[in-house]
């Protein structure tokens, strides 16, 4: 007949290799949970600076037209409610600019405000925007790890709405 101790070293064995499995295991599926959470923040955060440097380029080119439109504008009523969209477009690319703040490096944020600084300028120079916009975008596609276009396409900051919108 065999002793108590002669079947408890298998079983106790046993049980010390399944909860070491276990405990190995649980290891294994949190490092791999983490990494997999720290990959799904990445894209979330580059999904929301590439949202905001998409919605801020925009805004600052419609921001742009619209200067340009007050800038070349006679007085009166419509020179006024020109003024009146300019400023709102310009309200909203530094409302932008705020959210870049936190979620863009600090070339980016430079970059933006620059171009801020040129579409609140008095007297307003197109040339100046376009270049601060166009340097924005190198500096959002550096951000982004996209590669540098040898000829960027910048119909929208060329073409010019009717004034009318």
């Amino acid at each position: 007949m065999a002793r108590w101790w002669e079947l408890s070293i298998p079983v106790a064995g046993t049980l010390a290799g399944g909860g070491l499995g276990a405990w190995l295991q649980g290891r294994n599926s949190h490092r791999i949970f983490k990494a997999q959470a720290e990959r799904e923040d990445a894209h979330r955060a580059e999904e929301a600076r590439r949202a905001a440097y998409g919605q801020f380029r925009f805004k600052a080119v419609e921001a742009m037209h619209a200067a340009q439109d007050h800038a070349e504008s006679p007085d009166g009523g419509e020179r006024a409610r020109l003024a009146k969209k300019a400023q709102g477009l310009v309200a909203e690319c530094f409302e932008i600019h705020a959210a870049l703040v936190f979620l863009s490096p600090p070339e980016v944020v430079r970059a933006a405000a620059k171009v801020g600084a040129g579409l609140e300028a008095n007297p307003f120079d197109m040339e100046e925007v376009k270049a601060a916009i166009r340097a924005f975008s190198a500096a959002a596609r550096e951000d982004l790890g996209l590669p540098e276009l040898e000829h960027e396409d910048e119909t929208d900051l060329d073409q010019h709405s009717d004034a009318s919108g």
